[in-house]
């Protein structure tokens, strides 16, 4: 009777330890989507103003009469 309630309580445990793996793995697949998401957005921002950033350059320059 004891063996029999050690090895329920056990299986118990087993059950929450596997069920809090899985919720764990399941925060950290959406922070990871939430992370890629957010690299993406600023290599998408970097690049815009990049951009803008080398039209402005290429206007001082031309300004100035270096580039024509």
């Amino acid at each position: 009777m004891m063996t029999e309630i050690q090895e329920v309580s056990l299986n118990r445990a087993e059950i929450a330890a596997r069920r809090d793996k899985d919720d764990l793995l399941d925060c950290l697949d959406d922070l990871l989507e939430h992370y890629l998401h957010t690299l993406h957005e600023y290599h998408k921002v970097m690049n815009e103003l990049s951009t803008q950033l080398s039209s402005v350059c290429q206007s001082e320059l031309e300004g100035r009469g270096v580039v024509g």
